[in-house]
């Protein structure tokens, strides 16, 4: 439960980028997945290290509030889901005025030979913007580990399954992202992802 509600945000930001015409490909996202498995693991283990310095009460309150407090930071949209957004809201507001935006080119001088390729045509994600990617969604999962791992749970399952979820989420917000519902799923996945990891937090809290 907890990488899923670590990667629901990553539902919403695979859509964003699907609507807008970016192609995030398998392997760009099989990269994604592994850092998001590398991060966590990394955090998880430091939370191991924290448990053996600090009594286990401690730690499973330590671990549980910072499970809800990422949940909070997650519902209320962090900074980088916002800045996503509107890097992918320009890229629609140029998708739907191609027109101008030819014109434009025409205008600057270039031959039409050597002009880029419509905006209509599906544009992948290169490696570096994948690593970014990757490691700024690896965020929310290495905040959620370490608070997993205070409250007791195994790094290598849990990272392992933050892997699993970050394909599964990325994924299914690209496959979506023509439809009806990708925009309302692709806005609730964060505030859902928040509320799961507060009721997770919660339940660590009394365990």
């Amino acid at each position: 439960m907890i990488a899923l509600a670590a990667n629901l945000d990553n539902f919403g930001v695979g859509t964003a980028y699907g609507i807008a015409k970016r192609q995030i490909s398998r392997g760009s996202n099989f990269i994604i997945a592994l850092l998001a498995i590398g991060l966590t693991y990394t955090a998880m283990a430091f939370g191991r290290v924290l448990v053996l310095i600090m009594p286990s009460w401690v730690a499973n309150l330590i671990g549980a509030l910072v499970i809800v407090l990422v949940g909070i930071w997650i519902y209320w949209e962090a900074p980088l889901t916002r800045l996503l957004q509107r890097y992918c809201n320009r890229l629609l507001r140029r998708r739907r005025s191609p027109t101008e935006h030819s014109a434009k080119k025409l205008s600057s001088g270039i031959p039409p030979a050597l002009q880029s390729p419509p905006f209509e045509q599906l544009q992948r994600v290169n490696l570096r913007e994948t690593f970014v990617l990757g490691v700024s969604l690896a965020l929310n999962a290495m905040a959620g580990g370490l608070g997993a791992s205070l409250s007791g749970h195994n790094p290598v399952t849990t990272s392992l399954a933050v892997g699993v979820f970050s394909y599964i989420t990325i994924d299914l917000g690209q496959a979506i992202s023509g439809t009806y519902l990708s925009k309302r799923l692709g806005v609730l996945a964060p505030k859902a992802a928040g509320l799961l990891l507060v009721v997770i937090g919660i339940y660590e809290l009394f365990d």
